[in-house]
């Protein structure tokens, strides 16, 4: 068992706002590659899912993400589970013209 993290993220339009917020806390995404995983460089959240939000939802459901920046609407939605089989741990607003404001992400 892997002792650290696989995250997933939507690349639809915030996915550039949440990889900017990622970078400051060192879990780096490439916007650029069209790859579905990606290696971060950071020991506590090694792997990155970036795809369709439909896709982060299911494999969230499976088990092949361990957590995931997703929109709740997009989690209601995509989700063959009750929103309640789900543990948010956090809810903030993260928008394409946040990436100036604080967010505090704590993992």
């Amino acid at each position: 068992m892997s002792s650290s993290l696989k995250l997933g993220v939507g690349n639809g339009s915030l996915k550039a706002t949440v990889a900017q917020t990622l970078a400051k806390i060192g879990i780096l995404i490439d916007e650029k590659t069209r790859q579905d995983w990606q290696e971060t460089g950071n020991q506590l959240v090694s792997r990155v899912y970036v795809g369709r939000p439909a896709n982060v939802v299911e494999y969230l459901g499976e088990g092949k993400i361990d957590c995931a920046i997703i929109g709740l609407d997009e989690l209601i939605e995509n989700s063959q589970q009750e929103k309640n089989d789900f543990i948010v741990i956090s809810e903030f607003s993260l928008t394409k013209t946040s990436s100036n404001q604080r967010v505090k992400i704590v993992l």
